[in-house]
């Protein structure tokens, strides 16, 4: 049960990393490109310190994981689109749809099966998704169609990087350290982060403007955001090392809850600080939702 305990600490960092990410882009209105270069430079000083501590092994497994950040790089630039428009809670929420997709790359890729309590689960996810995606605008309840169809985007863009590095470390004949494959998925979003923001006109204008707002108070929070982050990626990736994707998925679903959690503790000490719908209506719908997760979660996994 070593995985599990990676997989239920994961959360608790990457729904930290959630809360700021979600107070960064509440105060200086990120764009969602510049904003991920931002992160990608704040990401320097662990990856340095991690090459010369840990000496990560250079081969074929490293290409692998650069592409696989890549692919990470692209799939949080919707995420982070998704964070503009909508509270985090909602937003995390929407993103444990991956449970479906991972089940379906799992038995595709990896050969893992399923049953009909898998296929129970999955509706269940569906429902939820569907229904934390209603918002209540005026007297009606209308569903928040764009948020929802870029978190589809991104949750398979993300599954598909899970299985990647399930395959890596839990199959291959000389599975690489998860730590490393962590290291070169970094380096990966390094890559395609600057040549990305020299290139795009609009970008580079908004990239300077943000950076020349952000206090060295701002930048700190930044890289705290960032290490908490990397702690949550580095237990998830441990995690997917020990056991299959759909399970991981599965345990980390307490994620959206306990951004939930933080939110409406952070917005009762400062509501200024991050937005936070606290109607009735939004916190019973909000808790239905993270219920069907939770339980839809354990279902796929059965």
């Amino acid at each position: 049960m070593e995985w599990f305990f990676f997989a239920i600490a994961a959360p608790v960092f990457l729904a930290m990393s959630n809360i700021v990410d979600k107070i960064m882009f509440t105060r200086y209105r990120h764009d969602p490109f510049s904003f991920q270069v931002i992160m990608a430079i704040s990401n320097l000083p662990f990856m340095v310190g991690y090459f010369f501590l840990a000496r990560p092994v250079f081969d074929a497994f490293s290409l692998i994981a650069m592409g696989v950040g890549v692919l990470t790089f692209f799939s949080y630039v919707i995420f982070n689109k998704c964070m503009l428009r909508e509270e985090a809670s909602r937003v995390m929420s929407l993103s444990y749809l991956q449970p479906i997709f991972l089940l379906l790359l799992g038995f595709a890729v990896l050969g893992e099966s399923s049953s009909l309590l898998s296929i129970l689960g999955i509706f269940l996810l569906i429902c939820s998704a569907l229904l934390v995606s209603y918002k209540k605008i005026g007297k009606k309840f209308r569903l928040s169609g764009d948020v929802l169809k870029m978190m589809i985007a991104f949750d398979i863009m993300v599954s598909v990087s899970y299985i990647i590095v399930r395959w890596a470390t839990g199959f291959a004949s000389t599975p690489p350290s998860p730590y490393d494959m962590l290291f070169w998925m970094l380096c990966g979003g390094q890559l395609v982060a600057y040549p990305f923001l020299l290139a795009s006109k609009n970008t580079k204008t908004a990239f300077l403007k943000e950076v020349r707002k952000m206090s060295v108070g701002g930048w700190a929070f930044r890289i705290f955001g960032t290490a908490v982050d990397l702690l949550g990626f580095a237990m998830l990736y441990v995690a997917l090392s020990l056991n299959n994707a759909a399970e991981v998925s599965a345990i980390t679903a307490i994620q959206p809850f306990l951004v939930f959690v933080y939110s409406v503790m952070l917005f009762k000490i400062s509501p200024k600080t991050i937005q936070e719908d606290l109607r009735s209506i939004s916190i019973i719908q909000k808790i239905a939702a993270f219920i069907l997760i939770i339980i839809g979660s354990w279902l796929v996994v059965s």
